[in-house]
């Protein structure tokens, strides 16, 4: 039943090294000839390879007034099945209940769980719309099949969003006692109506009484919250990263005396050490990654050669039952609201453990941790403990960027240092002014600051206008005031800090947020109007501002390596016509889809890390392969 003994040092490597495998992407298709969104947008599943663009974030019909290069729409009923659809949506319990009158909770469920994972494959995607269309009577497969060509709208035939929240109705649905067996409607069928039927209940309210950037705050609110629910990381990367934060820059924290080190502090919230949560949260990670239609779907709860105890205790960190999910869920059906989902992505039952959703349980044994240290010392310490180990998180990701941009500096002539300028190197040359780095790469001075937090709850949940604007507030625009009084002392007069004098110079201001920001055309845009009405980084010789996360620092790092100019990268994706979406997403299109490496500290770390996993678990640990990407 346990698929473990497939899953070597090799495998394990394998999944989350080299070239990533399509199993791997979560909702992302990399397409050979055209972009798409990458990591914190909604990718396009079953993707049409020959257009020259692409889509890139999947919406509800009807939540935009048109697709642009980067939208397109998931389908439910009103697709094909118009005269069924607002009757449906008025009446989705009793759609749910009926469905469950047909098929055991269990088995739909399971369906869902798995159709979560296949959605994310180009082959199987495409042969789940095949055969999803063939079931249908034949009107209905008509209207389908032109609108799954239709290049306009970009129709893929499920969403991430759909199957999260019709997997919530089917837990909170009452239950029927001794569901029926119907042939004519095969359980994966029934539930890709459902998710379907579901889907009409999703598609924001319009509300034209706000606007943002002169677009409708309801359109802007759906974009950004689809973005941050289909948010996706490099895993390899993520693994260097997680390693790096919790056991090399959690001991150099120095601006807060912490009660213990962070390993110690997640070992009080948790009761469980970070290795033990890392090797049994890879375990069910890759098993879920590795699964094909002809394994068993549940992973029995003996995996793993770890005690039994320790073996609970991470079950009740990551796992829940269907009674479980159906207390937790009752109050909370707002098209955005998959907390539950988040906290256990892992649905324990009397057939052993089923993934629900890949990417939340990937968050939830790697930056998860971070809030599941906040609530322990708010809740057993109180409210100053919460508030030192948020300064204490914040300082382990400020050290770790500033590492990372002393290796982007190029050398100085004839010297081993780099052209790198620290906070206290700034501070002193401007009189107290500061950001967090400075680079000098001959044509510009990089000026960098590094903010560790991400978007709030009523933001990423609520989809409250007002929220956002705090929020943007204090991720980028508190950091660009900072960034453009260094900017103006170095454009006046470079000298105090570079010992130089460039009639041509320019300045590139970067933010770099730990948590991520949604950058969209709406976005920065509001950003922009922001910035000019306060003239803040509005001069002839400053960038537009670069927005960028950790995983395109790691993009950037690897690049530099290679001897490419990081100020040129980032000059040229300012000056682009993909100016306004993620900077990942110009680099793909700039180097191709494999040729942006990784940077080459990560390979040791990486294989280290994945024979302990393997060692923990007791699988056999063969010689991994090469870490090298084309």
């Amino acid at each position: 039943m346990s698929p473990l003994d497939d899953l070597g040092g090799d495998e394990l490597y394998r999944l989350l090294s080299s070239r990533e495998p399509a199993e791997l992407r979560g909702y992302l298709v990399v397409p050979t000839d055209r972009l798409t969104i990458a990591g914190s947008s909604v990718p396009l599943v079953a993707a049409d390879m020959t257009s020259a663009t692409s889509t890139g974030l999947a919406v509800p019909p009807g939540a935009m007034p048109t697709p642009d290069d980067y939208l397109g729409t998931y389908v439910d009923l009103s697709v094909y099945a118009p005269e069924l659809a607002e009757m449906y949506r008025k009446n989705i319990n009793a759609v749910v209940e009926a469905a469950l009158r047909r098929h055991s909770r269990s088995e739909l469920i399971t369906r869902l769980a798995l159709l979560n994972r296949l959605i994310a494959r180009k082959d199987e995607a495409q042969a789940i719309a095949d055969g999803y269309v063939d079931s249908l009577e034949p009107q209905c497969a008509s209207r389908l099949r032109s609108a799954l060509r239709d290049p306009t709208m970009r129709y893929v035939i499920l969403g991430r969003q759909q199957l999260l929240a019709t997997m919530r109705h089917l837990f909170i649905a009452l239950s029927v006692s001794n569901p029926m067996s119907d042939d004519a409607v095969p359980p994966d069928v029934q539930a890709i109506l459902l998710a379907h039927a579901v889907g009409t209940t999703l598609a924001a309210s319009e509300d034209d009484s706000e606007t943002l950037g002169n677009v409708p705050t309801y359109i802007v609110m759906e974009i950004v919250r689809l973005g941050l629910l289909y948010q996706h990381d490099d895993m390899y990367s993520a693994i260097d990263r997680h390693d790096r934060l919790w056991l090399e820059y959690g001991a150099r924290v120095e601006r807060v005396r912490l009660r213990a080190a962070p390993q110690q502090l997640v070992m009080e919230a948790t009761g469980l050490d970070l290795e033990d949560i890392l090797a049994l949260g890879f375990a069910l990670v890759a098993t879920a990654m590795a699964w094909r239609p002809d394994r068993p779907p549940y992973l029995a709860e003996s995996f793993g050669a770890v005690d039994d105890a320790v073996r609970e205790r991470f079950f009740r960190l990551v796992a829940d039952t269907e009674e479980g999910f159906n207390r937790r869920f009752r109050e909370r059906l707002a098209p955005f609201d998959y907390l539950p989902f988040q906290q256990t992505p892992v649905l324990r039952g009397g057939n052993g453990l089923l993934v629900l959703d890949i990417d939340f349980l990937w968050d939830r044994i790697t930056t998860g941790l971070y809030w599941l240290v906040h609530d322990h010392e708010k809740s057993a310490h109180g409210e100053r403990a919460r508030d030192q180990w948020t300064h204490a998180y914040a300082e382990m990701i400020e050290k770790s960027v500033v590492d990372q941009l002393i290796t982007l500096a190029p050398p100085l002539l004839g010297t081993e240092e780099r052209a790198f300028y620290s906070e206290d190197d700034i501070g002193r040359a401007f009189n107290g002014k500061r950001c967090d780095a400075a680079i000098d790469v001959g044509h510009a001075i990089v000026l960098y600051e590094i903010v560790s937090g991400q978007l709030s709850t009523a933001t990423r949940i609520e989809g409250s206008v007002a929220a956002f604007h705090s929020d943007t507030e204090r991720l980028v625009l508190k950091k660009c005031r900072q960034l453009d009084a260094v900017a103006r002392d170095i454009l006046k007069d470079e000298r105090p800090l570079t010992s130089a004098r460039r009639v041509d110079l320019r300045v590139i201001p970067v933010v770099v947020v730990g948590g991520g920001y949604p950058v969209h055309s709406f976005t920065v845009e509001y950003i922009r109007d922001q910035l000019r009405r306060e003239r803040c980084l509005i001069h002839a010789s400053i960038e537009d501002v670069c927005v960028i996360d950790l995983r395109e620092l790691e993009m950037l790092e690897g690049l530099a390596e290679q001897g490419h100019d990081v100020g040129v990268l980032l000059r040229e994706w300012k000056h682009s016509s993909l100016a306004t979406v993620f900077l990942r997403n110009f680099l793909i299109q700039r180097f191709g889809p494999h040729g942006v490496p990784r940077p080459r500290r990560m390979a040791t770390r990486v294989r280290s890390r994945l024979e302990r996993v393997a060692d923990r678990l007791g699988v056999a640990n063969r010689q991994p392969p090469s870490t090298s990407v084309s």
